[in-house]
């Protein structure tokens, strides 16, 4: 069979809509009242699915099927389509206000319905909508267009009504209404400007039922259901709640996961830079031959290792939360710990008029091993907390050393304060993460709420604890005691902490080192990690080579020998 036009959406809608029928039919086995003009709507939808197929095939085979039967279904078929339009008008009138309103649009369209009905039985003696030529050619009248401009008109109403009435709707529901009266209008429009042998016209409207279905009844009928199941069926309602309570179970985690993995990378990201600035810092601070600068210098060294430990405060929380946080055991002197978070303690207690009180055992060795960056962490964010929550008084650095043996000792840290001090219930909850006691006191102070959870987790990684010792609204003593392993023994003796609190740290002088002959690839996509790198080893004599990717990087590899190969972990090409 030859046909003019092509049915193969409309068939597959109307096997969607004889689908969705008996789908609600045998689903909504309790239905409401807009329930039940959804299913007449669907009904609608489909007779005037069905008349489309059967006129293209009937005007297809115009010279078999009688001319009289031809424009007795094809009337049948305009006729479906503005009763479908109608009921698209009178179903969101009975959505929105629950019952039919006999208001002035109705009526007009109840006029405009049966001027239609009156103009197509015209048509029947005078062919001013369509006729059928002699030769069985489907032949338009003048007033054809009517035919598309009455439907246009219906479902711009229906629009008009729940655009109208948008606030009794929620938000995803009022997207989903946009998309539905796009989807109503494009079909027709599609097939009249640019499709005119396919038949999209009832297909986009069965999608569009389709989207009602979901945002429009199916909340209705869902509520419906949970009334009746609330009082029916209450063990089934406990188990759906259980499954509801796993999913949001679900959620909740997906959602700190994606937040760990923001911070993660945030800090990660803010890291970088950071670093930078401290790399150059340092060589201003090994090249400069004036005082202020170098103590500018220092002061700037101090400052930024303390914002990159509230950075690291950020990522190691991340890492310890997914497990991946790796202490280091490398030496490092303790006079340059010390120098560093009594610099950083000083310069926050002169802010504030705090008295700062410092006291090292004489006795600790020059030398450790340990991890000193976790170390310097744990220390500042005591002392931090310790400062921000004095506001008169004093905060004080205590340092001991026990020997164990010849190779392990146990260094004792405490800070103390004079500040507002801690209940006893709150001292329980000290592990938890981006809590504030006493929110009174303390809705001024700032900071992020991570140091005391920090400290607490790294020092259990540690083999350590963090003891506690407080008195609400006189003040607190926070100390530890970790394993350290000894480098080198010799005391580093006296620390004279004067008035105007300038510490007197010498460290020893580094000792020149050069290897003329050394050659080395340093490869990094960051240019200024790179100047940095050559920076700092420009006294060194090393032969150094850079490259600003991995394909850099093999074709230097291929040429030269080189005795290391410095190399960031995440690079392009």
């Amino acid at each position: 069979m030859d046909l003019k036009y092509n049915i193969y959406y409309e068939v597959a809608s109307a096997i969607f809509l004889i689908i969705l029928f008996f789908f609600m039919r045998l689903q909504y086995d309790t239905q409401s009242s807009v329930n039940k003009e959804f299913q007449k709507l669907t009904l609608f939808a489909l007779f005037a699915d069905i008349m489309d197929v059967v006129t293209a095939v009937t005007i297809s085979n115009a010279l078999i099927v009688p001319v009289w039967a031809n424009i007795l279904l094809n009337s049948l078929y305009f006729i479906s389509t503005e009763l479908l339009g109608y009921h698209f008008v009178d179903y969101s009138t009975f959505y929105v206000y629950r019952s039919r309103k006999d208001n002035l649009l109705m009526r007009i369209n109840k006029l405009l319905l049966g001027l239609f009905f009156v103009l197509v039985f015209i048509n029947f003696f005078t062919g001013c909508i369509f006729s059928f030529s002699e030769e069985g050619l489907y032949v338009h009248g003048p007033l054809y267009l009517v035919i598309y401009i009455l439907p246009y008109y219906y479902i711009m109403c229906s629009g008009m009504i729940l655009i109208c009435n948008f606030q009794r709707f929620r938000p995803w529901q009022r997207i989903s209404i946009v998309f539905y009266l796009i989807l109503e209008i494009s079909g027709p429009l599609l097939q009249m400007l640019f499709f005119p042998d396919v038949l999209l016209a009832i297909f986009t409207i069965a999608l569009g039922l389709l989207m009602m279905l979901f945002t429009m009844e199916t909340p209705d009928y869902q509520n419906l259901v949970a009334t009746i199941k609330e009082l029916r069926e209450t063990k089934k309602v406990a188990e759906e709640a259980k499954e509801e309570a796993e999913r949001a179970k679900v959620m909740a985690q997906e959602a700190d996961q994606a937040k760990t993995d923001f911070l993660a990378n945030m800090s990660h990201e803010i890291r970088t830079p950071i670093n930078a600035i401290l790399g150059y810092n340092e060589i201003i601070m090994k090249e400069t031959k004036e005082s202020a600068t170098a103590e500018y210098a220092m002061n700037v060294q101090a400052a930024g290792r303390t914002l990159l430990s509230i950075i690291n405060d950020i990522l190691d929380f991340t890492n310890i939360d997914r497990g991946e946080l790796k202490l280091e055991n490398t030496p490092y002197y303790v006079l340059s710990l010390l120098q560093d978070v009594i610099i950083y303690a000083e310069h926050n207690t002169q802010k504030k008029n705090l008295e700062l009180r410092v006291s090292v055992d004489e006795q600790m060795p020059k030398q450790l091993s340990g991890d000193i960056v976790r170390l310097r962490q744990i220390v500042n964010n005591l002392l931090s907390n310790a400062i921000k929550y004095t506001m008169d008084g004093f905060v004080e650095l205590r340092v001991t050393w026990k020997q164990k043996s010849d190779t392990i000792g146990i260094m004792e840290v405490s800070v103390s304060d004079s500040g507002i001090g801690m209940k006893k219930e709150d001292v329980q909850r000290i592990s938890k993460s981006f809590l504030r006691f006493d929110p009174k006191k303390t809705r001024d102070i700032q900071g992020i709420g991570l140091g005391l959870t920090i400290v607490s987790r790294l020092l259990k990684l540690m083999d350590g604890e963090l003891r506690i010792n407080s008195e609400y609204g006189t003040g607190s003593t926070f100390s530890f005691r970790i394993e350290q392993t000894i480098i080198d023994e010799v005391p580093i003796g006296k620390l004279e902490y004067k008035k105007n609190k300038e510490l007197i740290l010498k460290q020893e002088e580094e000792e020149e080192f050069v290897a003329p002959k050394a050659h080395i690839l340093a490869v990094d996509d960051n240019i200024m990690n790179l100047e940095l790198f050559c920076g700092i080893l420009k006294d060194t004599r090393i032969s150094i080579d850079t490259a600003a990717n991995g394909k850099e990087a093999l074709a230097l590899l291929m040429k030269n020998t080189y005795h290391i190969v410095f190399l960031d972990h995440m690079m392009p090409v």
